[in-house]
């Protein structure tokens, strides 16, 4: 056979298929790249937080081991779709306590292993609050909380389910009487709770 009849390639193929190589590596590198800030986005996130939709299109806010001020509260307020609120190893000043009392949406509030308060008083002006979880021990790097009577010194005559997990009791239960409304009370894994108290 004529030696020009086997299919050969040419400088200008070559070429193009160097080219493409090259496109095809930076494309790889803009990849990692993007997949590298993205991760270290995540890792700097300001704040440890989730955000659920529920079922009827509302949201639930968990928020993990940060220092909630009243600017904070008041940015989660704009939000007017978020129903419940998880706190979790997060320190709360009262000013920030005092900032959610003005919260028109909220019907669930919990705090787990919490800290800085020395009042949950002002919840008792969230007209739409239904929903308290009170739970875990106070935390050995910070102030401990109040007693519960001082805790709950107003009427909570809105909150219908009021819940307290592996907590220790620092009052008998009369503080429940802050809660004429309550249908549904929940006390598990309770420890040094005093005796005498009345529902």
């Amino acid at each position: 056979r004529d030696l020009h009849s086997f299919p050969t390639r040419r400088s200008s193929d070559l070429a193009m298929s160097g080219g493409k190589k090259k496109i095809l590596l930076r494309v790889a590198a803009l990849a990692l790249m993007a997949v590298l800030v993205f991760t270290f986005a995540r890792k700097g996130n300001k704040y440890d937080q989730d955000i659920y939709k529920r079922v009827d299109g509302t949201k639930a806010l968990t928020i993990r081991r940060e220092t909630i001020t009243a600017d904070r509260i008041g940015s989660i307020d704009k939000d007017k779709k978020i129903r419940e609120i998880s706190f979790y190893n997060c320190v709360l000043e009262d000013d920030a306590v005092l900032a959610m009392g003005a919260m028109k949406h909220i019907e669930k509030v919990e705090f787990s292993s919490c800290s800085g308060f020395s009042t949950l008083a002002p919840l008792s002006g969230m007209e739409t609050l239904r929903s308290i979880v009170l739970a875990g021990e106070d935390s050995e790097e910070s102030a401990p909380l109040p007693d519960e009577k001082s805790m709950f010194d107003a009427d909570f005559s809105q909150v219908t389910d009021f819940s307290v997990f592996y907590h220790k009791m620092k009052s008998d239960l009369s503080f429940l009487s802050a809660f004429p409304g309550l249908k549904n009370l929940r006390m598990e894994y309770i420890s040094d709770m005093h005796q005498g108290g009345s529902l």
